[in-house]
């Protein structure tokens, strides 16, 4: 809120930090992507399905700091931040087996830079993959809204997996 004498309110509404609906996106890229295996594909696309069975690997050497998933808008308009489910919430075994993506830097253009990291939670063999869901949301806020059509997401921290080293997340969206 911002005074405005000229409100019948005394104030008016600048912008707000939370809204429910997404923002449709194009396209997603990611700067590295684990080939497909048997029947199993990791591309960038699945980040965007609405199915957090599917997931996006990175494939560099390590635990993925540094890796980057860009997202193109279908128009420029008001964005306010980006959530992202990390890991392999497919099931708890995936889950704890692969490495998690846990800070995060997202920049969305004009100079519009936030940080965002995973808050820990208990996880457990019974969990269903909503539940892994659920427990693995990462906000990426901004302080105020900035008019963009590109946000770049990169991957800052990580936890490692039990048993490989590949790094994953389930699904991205921008509102």
């Amino acid at each position: 809120f911002e005074k405005n004498p000229e409100s019948r309110y005394g104030v008016t509404l600048l912008y707000g930090r939370f809204r429910d609906e997404t923002i449709n996106i194009s396209s997603v890229e990611t700067s590295s992507t684990l080939p497909a295996s048997k029947d199993k594909s990791y591309e960038a696309d699945n980040l965007i399905d609405k199915d957090y069975t599917t997931v996006w690997v990175e494939d560099v050497p390590g635990d993925g700091i540094g890796e980057t998933i860009t997202i193109h808008l279908d128009k420029e308009q008001p964005v306010y931040g980006v959530q992202i489910v990390s890991g392999y919430t497919a099931s708890y075994k995936q889950y704890s087996e692969n490495g998690i993506p846990t800070e995060f830097t997202a920049d969305f253009g004009n100079g519009a830079v936030a940080e965002g990291s995973l808050d820990e939670y208990y996880v457990g063999e019974q969990d269903t993959f909503e539940e892994l869901a659920d427990c693995s949301r990462s906000r990426i806020e901004l302080d105020k809204p900035v008019i963009t059509d590109t946000v770049t997401v990169k991957i800052t921290g990580v936890k490692s997996g039990a048993k490989y080293d590949d790094t994953c997340a389930s699904e991205i969206w921008v509102y």
